[in-house]
């Protein structure tokens, strides 16, 4: 259960894996992943690899901390430790958010010293904002009531149900 977890944090996050600029050869970024059914942050206790080592799916790579236990984190990718981007020890970290990056060639890990993972919102960020000229939509009025009008004059009165239509209620 607990590698399945991991592979839906590696799975998860494909837009942290693309995009970056020419510098960076093919990687994958891995993320805090979701070590139990409630856990939402967890804290890092301890890395079980270094940056160049080499692991297999499988492997033991941290130890986490959940909102109940210190749990194995096993990574589901192979590759090459390239860099860690949430440092040993840290405290509350989010569910997802960028933790290692693997890459897949021993010589590309010196590509990756000055990673940084792109901010979440750097893509909404880049739409160009909403213009101010533009009119603020108006509501609609509510649809005519076919008939009301006739059966209004032989004592007849219109109410609105739950669902907000109109009825017409005849004496």
């Amino acid at each position: 259960m607990l590698r399945v977890a991991a592979r839906r944090a590696s799975v998860s996050l494909p837009h942290l894996t693309r995009g970056y600029p020419a510098p960076y050869p093919s990687h994958t970024v891995l993320g805090m992943p979701a070590l139990s059914p409630t856990m939402t942050q967890g804290n890092v206790e301890k890395y079980l690899v270094k940056v160049g080592d080499p692991i297999a799916a499988g492997d033991r790579i941290a130890e986490v901390e959940t909102d109940k236990a210190t749990v194995d984190f096993d990574v589901v990718d192979d590759g090459i430790v390239a860099k860690f981007l949430i440092p040993e020890g840290a405290q509350d970290v989010q569910v997802g958010t960028p933790m290692i990056v693997l890459c897949e060639e021993a010589g590309d890990v010196a590509a990756f010293a000055d990673f940084e993972p792109k901010a979440p919102g750097s893509i909404a960020e880049a739409a160009p904002p909403p213009t101010e000229s533009a009119p603020a939509p108006v509501a609609a009025p509510p649809p005519p009531v076919l008939g009301a009008a006739s059966a209004a004059g032989k004592g007849a009165s219109l109410a609105v149900t739950a669902w907000g239509r109109w009825t017409v209620m005849v004496a």
